[in-house]
């Protein structure tokens, strides 16, 4: 029985004392990997009437290949899209994947499976989702076979609902990296303005995903984990630029955002025109010292966002350009993903999508969503909740919370692969301590809720 509501500042804690404005959806984690091949960018799509998905390599199942999961939001959790089992007919041993949302709701997944498990066929394939299940696009869905090593996948549909896909592929694990896409054609997948080598291998190429944009007139445009920006001119890839993040308004005009970090950093937007970038905005409302720009988006009126990490604070920071300053948008999130997609959907709701590699040896995801002006009272540091011992070999886990927190409250405890253990609601002067007799010795998070909004999260051990 749960006696008490705890947690430490003294705790290795992933979030505390976050602001009114953002919220998690459907909890603090996704899913979970032990093994992860960067980028590992899982994808945060919408459809026509809003709803919101996510599609993700997990591979927190102990076996180095691991199974592609498409959830879809249901108001409270995420649940997979696909009435039966995805490891029906989605492939469980993946390395690389994508996804996306076309115009009329076709739902798109693009990756890469290597030759081991039951099924011996490795290579890149295309499914799309009929409703049910995932189906393959073309013979088997294969796109391309006999690949040994895929650094990154994009796939689009143009608003006629045709696929297209690009990746970058290598013959060996350090070697030089080779462009290809592809298009659907109605029977088979087409080479589309095959690119020589066009990035070296590089530790750091990893930073950013390969990006496939479909421009006006359906011309593609590649953005390459090394900021590259290429152009298809009908027959071969053209280079126009190089930018940290690229993005499409409505209209399919290209936009750039990068950070210049000299002395006096500042986030430059772009937008190309003719075959020219003309900047819109180079400065950056206060002192942003260093920082890592990890997304930029565009929103239906073309105002931009970007979210972007401090490298001092480890905080996620999003802003938006109101046409002469960037404005942060609620509190900065304490935490410092490796990546992270911002995303609005159709019902103009903002989202952002991280990877947080905080547990050790270990990545979890989680998508927060952001609400002005809505919120619980906040939670100043000198509110401190504390959790002690940690590790335990007690039968009783002691909590304590510092008076001033006066809204209803709820503790719950859960394991590492989110199932909820133990779940009570309270006051602070209700909660002193936990029975965790009956847990299993181990990993766990517990979850502090002021009202309903989740303000700090904790893990302990049981020895």
């Amino acid at each position: 029985m749960i006696k008490h509501l705890f947690v430490s500042f003294a705790l290795i804690c992933f979030y505390s004392g976050l602001k009114a404005q953002w919220s998690f959806v459907g909890g603090p984690r996704i899913g979970m990997s032990k093994y992860v091949s960067f980028p590992e960018n899982p994808n945060i799509e919408s459809d026509s009437s809003g709803n919101v998905y996510i599609a993700y390599i997990d591979d927190y199942t102990g076996e180095f290949y691991s199974p592609i999961l498409v959830k879809k939001f249901n108001g409270s959790n995420w649940v997979n899209l696909a009435k039966d089992s995805l490891y029906k007919n989605l492939p469980f041993y993946s390395f690389e994947c994508d996804f996306t949302i076309g115009k009329n709701n076709e739902m798109v997944l693009g990756f890469f499976k290597f030759n081991s498990g039951p099924d011996t066929t490795s290579g890149i394939f295309v499914y799309k989702f009929n409703g049910t299940y995932w189906e393959p696009i073309g013979k088997n869905g294969l796109v391309d076979s006999s690949l040994n090593f895929v650094k990154s996948i994009s796939v689009k549909l143009s608003d006629s609902g045709t696929p297209s896909i690009a990746y970058l592929y290598s013959n060996t694990q350090h070697g030089s990296y080779h462009l290809a896409v592809k298009k659907f054609t109605g029977n088979n997948w087409v080479d589309i303005g095959m690119q020589d080598t066009i990035i070296e291998y590089s530790p750091y190429a990893g930073i950013y995903p390969l990006e496939l944009l479909l421009s006006k007139n359906d011309t593609i445009i590649i953005h390459t984990p090394l900021c590259n920006i290429y152009k298809f001119n009908g027959q071969k890839m053209d280079s126009i630029g190089n930018a940290q993040k690229i993005y499409l308004d409505t209209q399919k005009n290209i936009y750039s955002a990068s950070v210049d970090t000299g002395l006096s950093p500042s986030i430059i937007l772009k937008k190309y025109i003719g075959s020219n970038w003309n900047t819109i905005s180079n400065s950056f409302s206060g002192s942003i010292n260093k920082i890592d720009l990890v997304s930029f988006y565009l929103s239906a009126n073309t105002t931009p966002y970007v979210a972007y990490t401090t490298k001092q604070q480890n905080e996620l920071v999003v802003a938006n350009f109101n046409g002469s300053k960037w404005v942060k948008l609620g509190s900065s999130i304490p935490d410092h993903p490796y990546n992270a997609q911002l995303h609005i959907n159709r019902n103009g709701q903002l989202y952002i999508r991280a990877n947080s590699g905080m547990l050790a040896d270990s990545i979890y995801r989680y998508v927060m969503t952001y609400s002005p002006g809505a919120g619980f009272t906040e939670i100043k540091e000198d509110h401190i909740l504390t959790l002690y011992p940690n590790p335990i070999k007690t039968e009783m886990l002691h909590l304590q919370i510092q008076q001033g927190i006066l809204e209803e409250m709820r503790l719950e405890v859960t394991d590492v692969s989110g199932k909820r253990i133990l779940s009570q609601a309270g006051t602070a002067q209700s909660f002193t301590e936990i029975d965790i007799h009956t847990l299993n010795k181990g990993l766990y998070f517990a979850s502090i809720f002021v009202g309903e909004k989740l303000v700090q999260v904790v893990k302990f051990c049981k020895q």
